[in-house]
């Protein structure tokens, strides 16, 4: 017995989209609190040019994991909606890697949200904030 037949993509498609919908209601209230912090907690202190770099940062990565289920919730809908009358129409679709959407989603999963946030980790954990610095000999 194939493993498609033990447990099926469209199967694993809808949990996963269920899992991932937990998982951004996380993030969103994660997003919410240091947003909060970001713009009226830390008024006190003077990292202006900080908080923005920050405010862009997160802002920018909670909009794409919006765009992220979007369309995760769009290819359901194609899938099971559009598609489901047909004999293993759900997983026909599912199974067709060439679709736009499938590529749009991974394009932001792969590519954009992990330079998004290695460029973020390297500018605060960069050289030029080091607190050790490296003699020339």
């Amino acid at each position: 017995m194939s493993d498609e037949a033990r447990f099926p993509i469209a199967r694993a498609s809808l949990i996963a989209l269920f899992v991932e919908s937990l998982g951004f209601g996380a993030f969103t209230v994660l997003y919410a609190i240091a947003i909060w912090i970001l713009l009226y907690k830390e008024k006190k202190r003077n990292h202006s040019g900080l908080n923005k770099r920050l405010f862009a940062t997160s802002t920018i990565m909670w909009i794409l994991s919006v765009t992220h289920l979007a369309i995760d919730v769009k290819r359901a809908d194609q899938a099971f909606v559009v598609h489901g009358g047909k004999q293993n129409g759900a997983a026909d679709f599912f199974n067709t890697l060439s679709d736009p959407t499938l590529v749009v989603k991974d394009v932001i999963y792969v590519t954009v949200e992990p330079f998004l946030v290695d460029g973020v980790v390297f500018e605060y954990n960069g050289p030029r904030h080091s607190r050790c610095r490296i003699r020339e000999s």
